[in-house]
């Protein structure tokens, strides 16, 4: 590939729609199914944040996210460079990657909702393992 044509598909404005197209087509209908899987758990993860009473949340979250947002650019780089016609490479291949990506997603989206383990959580666990464990020694009494 010649610089000007990496140079011509980095400048292509119907390129780059194309692709953002096809993204937002496959990410509306992701897995076929009769509800998008990724709008149920984003509604999840918004009402569980939003709760008064939640507890402070992890930062867990940002490797996952970070490595599911470095793997759509990687794709994006890729349908961009593509020697193929852009349309078609992305309506036969894009829904299947994000298949692969829904494991990473969900591990993603596992840490979007953690509570962080607070001090008074780590106690009050520390408390109940001594209680059991004095429950224990009682029964072998």
């Amino acid at each position: 590939m010649t610089n000007a044509t990496i140079q011509s598909r980095i400048t292509s404005l119907p390129q780059h729609s194309a692709i953002l197209a096809g993204y937002w087509r496959d990410l509306r209908h992701f897995g076929e199914w009769w509800i998008n899987p990724l709008l149920l758990l984003l509604v999840f993860v918004v009402i569980r944040r939003s709760m008064k009473s939640a507890l402070p949340f992890t930062r867990a979250w940002r490797l996952p996210a970070l490595f599911v947002a470095m793997m759509l650019c990687g794709f994006y780089l890729i349908y961009l460079f593509t020697p193929y016609e852009v349309n078609w490479h992305v309506a036969s291949s894009f829904n299947r990657l994000l298949l692969q990506l829904w494991p990473s997603a969900l591990l993603l989206w596992i840490f979007l909702i953690t509570p962080e383990r607070t001090e008074q959580s780590r106690l009050a666990d520390s408390r109940n393992k001594r209680g059991i464990a004095a429950g224990e020694a009682a029964d072998d009494l």
